[in-house]
């Protein structure tokens, strides 16, 4: 059999190559989301801290009109943050669709790659019974084939 040479090879590893970046992206932004996320905690657990701090302070004092102010800041603060976190999981999921695009053409040149193989050593087989065929008939068609076929 003769080798078999998928044109589109070149396509196929630029898409394979194109892959590592993808995944580092993702990597990233797996990382980013983390650390967001991670500050978001913080920030909730001081929040419950200030409140419980302020439950204990008498109404209406200076001291505790300023906590309020404050625990009011700290909410913003942890709204602002959770609006980073979900800029943050965006950005992980877009990457993430990305990296299953990518892989999906992948996957579709490599399932090409196959059918195109298959294609072609069963075009080599043919010829190569035809051969076969070609040279038992100039033999005259007698040495080990059927002699009892008449037709």
């Amino acid at each position: 059999m003769t080798g078999f040479r998928y044109r589109l090879a070149p396509l196929l590893r630029f898409q394979e190559a194109a892959l590592q970046p993808l995944r580092a992206a993702l990597q990233a932004a797996h990382g980013r989301l983390d650390d967001e996320s991670a500050r978001l905690d913080a920030i909730v657990a001081d929040v419950r801290g200030c409140e419980q701090a302020l439950s204990g302070l008498p109404a209406n004092t200076p001291i505790f009109l300023s906590a309020l102010g404050f625990v009011r800041e700290m909410h913003e603060r942890r709204r602002m943050q959770a609006r980073v976190v979900a800029d943050a999981q965006s950005a992980w999921l877009q990457a993430g669709d990305a990296l299953k695009e990518a892989r999906a053409r992948v996957r579709q040149l490599e399932k090409h790659r196959e059918r195109q193989r298959l294609a072609h050593r069963e075009q080599w087989q043919k010829r190569e019974y035809r051969e076969l065929d070609e040279a038992w008939l100039r033999r005259g068609g007698k040495e080990g084939g059927n002699e009892h076929f008449t037709g």
